[in-house]
């Protein structure tokens, strides 16, 4: 099984519950795709690229959301860095981020 969870986990308010809940179906393969990443501490802001619907979104420190899920028995197999075109939309970011997307793979030990 393949859980493919797209661009989901930003807007999700509990993301941990909601990734718990994903791992406990213990598929072989997790897709986490275009999520927003940073270097900095995973912080929320207000997504404003959709014009007069102004909504939150969470901005994972990249290390941390991978251990998260490392912690639930998957390794990071796959990782790559998509071109950011909404950095325009957030003011008073405390670093950069990018849109990244990364698969995971069920341990043996798990």
């Amino acid at each position: 099984m393949i859980v493919h969870a797209g661009s989901a986990f930003p807007v999700i308010p509990d993301y941990e519950a909601a990734l718990a809940q994903l791992a406990a179906l213990r598929p072989e393969l997790m897709v986490i795709a275009a999520t927003v990443f940073s270097d900095a501490p995973t912080y929320a802001r207000r997504s404003l690229h959709i014009p007069h619907r102004p909504m939150a979104q969470w901005v994972f420190n990249r290390a941390d959301f991978v251990g998260k899920v490392e912690r639930y028995g998957y390794r990071l197999i796959f990782s790559v860095d998509h071109r950011n075109y909404i950095d325009f939309a957030h003011k008073d970011a405390p670093g950069p981020s990018v849109i990244g997307s990364m698969i995971f793979a069920a341990t043996k030990a798990s």
